[in-house]
């Protein structure tokens, strides 16, 4: 066993351990900034390292099943005092604030990648970087105090700078001092002295090699960490450098939102009653608002694209493909008759504040996550649209499907045919040179304005068939005009979508500068968006003004429809409501935060079972890795008595595994016979040879260097006594056969595990002395045989 370690290193170690996990914690500024940041993670990586230091100043600390498991109760606890110190906004409560603290601690590392940066500094995602510093402090200074080794202590911290890093990508900042900070720490625990010899100790020259190693060793370790930490710094492009890899795109949290309208079903009940006031927008003119973009089609139900996350209002970079770095203006909108989940924006948002939202990745839509009525006001900020001029319409370029999104350009089998008229060119339009992805798309607006009525009351129905009866009929309403655009323009390889939105300034009532406008049912508009390379979403109006109905009698349409009743505004619609998120399924009253903290069946269960599964990984990493861990720091320990009394404990471990009592009376020789019985014939010399050594190790003088004294056991004796050790654990293993396995541990209680063990080392050894007799018995019957 190695020697303890002095009053002071038991103090220091642990606070640099402490200083390794704040500094990475740290990392998390680039999602929530260094104020939210600076106290909760100093008290989440300072006080495990304390306890720790505390708990050994008797010198020994507890088993590590029992620090591991308690330090994640009390860090639980931790986190609630100090996050979650109001209950989750529902006033002071010991149980709400750790009810609540239950709840969002095993959410919390999706909730973080559900939201867009810089994200709020809430509680609920807060706990992810306060447990996640809390952990590698703790595992830290584990590693430090019960290993020895600065390598391993250092590992805690560089995962949880890398994983820092990897979360909080799109955020702005650098990870630089960080990764200085935890070098910095990491050199500072593998310089720190080991107990193997005195501070004061002079260096004899039997003992440099050891500590040259042990310098080499540091040396190794901490120029790992520096390159690793720099490497992850510079190596991960940052937003300003490029889009690079971000996490978020394979992580959504989706949530469950209000929405259960249809909006092209609200759009025809919306021009129906033109008068009706829907919401008021105070702030500079804007041409369109656009409710929410259409991309999904199935041939039946047209949907938005993608899941909504919340984003604490942020639009995300690339929701929209226009630069942001020009400057934005604000707009203040009160609903008034707007039902339904999703918010009017402007027509490239940049962030929307007030209610609580869910926002598309994809195309920037907004919703609310809770019921919004009238009387609702929010603020969005946005950047102006800036249409190219008309000279440079015709050289723009079509986006791949990549950046439009892979629903913009998909056509499901049996569209109409009659879609080939809307694109088919004709020759005045070659003769003028409009084959370009812009004037493609132009002539089919233009063709559905000049050849088409358009009738208000005349029901919609946007599906293939629909879409077939419009084209045959030439008239119909607003939606069956964007969907023949869309689906016409995907037929002609331009990646559209359908827009649900308004128009003030179309209605006659004008938008003035920095006035409050009164948007009505009149303003409510369908039209159709072409993706365009570095350009974006250009928009296509291909509805006509309102005209007469026409009478007209036309055969059947060659595609096949099914009568499809016509949707109506408050009918629930699957295909746009986003997909529940699995705590929002399983629980779709939990509105408040009262209601999780006081209804302790949502997480008492899952806190079991996390604190279950922590207990059982801790104590296989004790029964399976922490001994090996220790075996090889005693195979090259500095001092040879201290070699020699880890190749004992080793070989004395490997007797308790093969069922073998030893009473704790005996003494070294006493063990060495059980060793020797235990490994079977043949090991007699190696288990008294370990025995002699280790009797020298532990009771002979050890002769620190200086004191003139020659150490009882030599380096030559030392790797010698590793050597006879080795060979008795082969044939401990080869005796134990599998009862020996270290795993038997987890799955088996102790006192069972110790009588099945002890009863086939007995029966093994009373078969061993049926053979020895039963061989004696046939030597003595064969030698009577030859006595004349």
């Amino acid at each position: 066993m190695t020697g303890q370690r002095s009053a002071p290193d038991r103090l220091v170690v642990p606070l640099v351990a402490g200083m390794a996990a704040w500094g990475a914690g740290l990392v998390f500024h680039r999602a929530f900034g260094y104020g939210p940041l600076l106290l909760p993670l100093a008290v989440a990586a300072f006080v495990p390292p304390l306890c720790l230091a505390l708990c050994a100043v008797r010198r020994r600390l507890p088993p590590v099943e029992c620090t591991v498991p308690g330090s994640a109760v009390l860090g639980l606890l931790v986190c609630a005092l100090t996050l979650f110190g109001d209950g989750g906004g529902t006033g002071w409560s010991p149980w709400s604030a750790v009810g609540a603290a239950a709840e969002a601690a095993p959410r919390g590392w999706i909730r973080l990648l559900g939201h867009g940066l810089p994200a709020p500094a809430t509680p609920r995602l807060l706990c992810f970087p306060f447990l996640m510093t809390w952990f590698a402090a703790l595992l830290g200074t584990e590693a430090a105090l019960r290993l020895r080794a600065g390598g391993i202590a250092c590992l805690p911290s560089v995962s949880l700078l890398i994983i820092g890093v990897a979360w909080c990508v799109p955020g702005e900042g650098s990870a630089l001092p960080q990764a200085v900070v935890v070098t910095a720490a990491a050199g500072a625990l593998l310089a720190l002295p080991h107990a193997d010899r005195a501070p004061g100790d002079a260096i004899a020259p039997a003992t440099r090699r050891p500590m040259s190693r042990r310098a080499l060793t540091a040396g190794v370790w901490t120029t790992s960490v520096a390159t690793a930490a720099t490497a992850v710094t510079w190596s991960v492009p940052w937003p300003a450098q490029s889009e690079g890899y971000d996490v978020r795109r394979h992580v959504t949290a989706p949530v469950h939102t209000s929405t259960s309208v249809d909006p092209l079903a609200q759009l025809a009940h919306w021009r129906r009653s033109p008068g009706t006031p829907l919401f008021s927008a105070r702030g500079p003119a804007t041409e369109r608002w656009r409710l929410c973009a259409l991309t999904v089609f199935d041939g039946q139900r047209w949907a938005p694209e993608g899941t909504f996350a919340p984003t604490g209002g942020l639009v995300p970079a690339g929701a929209e493909s226009r630069a942001r770095t020009q400057r934005t203006v604000r707009h203040r909108v009160v609903l008034s008759g707007l039902d339904g989940g999703f918010l009017p924006v402007p027509a490239e948002p940049v962030r929307v504040s007030g209610p609580a939202v869910a926002i598309s990745p994809r195309d920037g839509a907004v919703l609310v996550t809770r019921p919004s009525g009238r009387g609702t006001s929010y603020f969005v900020d946005s950047a102006p649209r800036t249409t190219p001029p008309p000279v440079e319409r015709p050289g723009l370029r079509v986006a791949t499907a990549g950046r439009a999104g892979p629903a913009a350009g998909a056509l499901p089998p049996g569209a109409p045919g009659a879609l080939r008229e809307l694109t088919r060119p004709s020759a005045a339009d070659t003769d003028a040179g409009s084959d370009g992805p812009y004037a493609r798309a132009a002539v089919i607006a233009t063709r559905l304005r000049e050849g088409y009525t358009h009738v208000p009351d005349a029901p919609g129905v946007t599906t293939y068939g629909g879409v077939a009866r419009f084209l045959a009929e030439r008239q119909g309403p607003a939606s069956v005009f964007g969907a023949a655009f869309v689906l016409a323009a995907r037929q002609s390889g331009l990646p559209a979508r359908l827009v649900v939105g308004f128009a003030p300034g179309a209605s006659g009532g004008g938008a003035r500068e920095h006035r409050t406008v009164e948007v009505t049912g009149r303003d409510a508009r369908v039209w159709g968006e072409v993706y365009f390379e570095n350009v974006g979403w250009l928009p296509f109006d291909p509805v006509p003004g309102a005209g007469k109905p026409r009478s007209v009698d036309v055969r059947p349409s060659a595609t096949p429809e099914r009568p499809t009743p016509s949707p109506s505004p408050t009918r629930p619609s699957a295909a746009h409501a986003p997909s529940p998120s699995p705590e929002s399924a399983s629980s779709p009253r939990r509105a408040t935060p009262r209601a999780l903290a006081s209804d302790p069946s949502t997480w008492l269960l899952p806190l079991s079972l996390t604190l279950f599964g922590l207990l059982f990984l801790t104590r296989a990493l004790r029964l399976t890795v922490l001994p090996v861990l220790r075996e090889r720091a005693a195979r090259r320990a500095a001092l040879p008595s201290d070699r020699v009394r880890g190749a004992w404990d080793s070989a004395v471990r490997r007797l308790g595994h093969c069922g073998v009592e030893v009473p704790s009376s005996a003494s070294v020789t006493d063990v060495g016979r059980l060793l020797a019985q235990a490994a079977g014939t043949g090991s007699e010399a190696a288990a008294s040879g370990l025995a002699r050594a280790a009797q020298r190790a532990l009771y002979g003088e050890p002769g620190p260097s200086g004191s003139g004294r020659t150490p009882c056991v030599g380096a030559e004796e030392a790797d010698r006594a590793w050597d006879l050790g080795d060979r008795l654990a082969k044939g401990l293993r080869r005796r134990s056969g599998l009862g020996g396995s270290p795993w038997w541990p987890l799955v088996v209680p102790g006192p069972l595990l110790s009588a099945w063990r002890g009863a086939r080392t007995k029966a093994r050894e009373s078969r061993e002395k049926a053979r020895e007799s039963q061989g004696a018995d046939e030597a003595d019957t064969s030698r009577r045989s030859r006595t004349p």
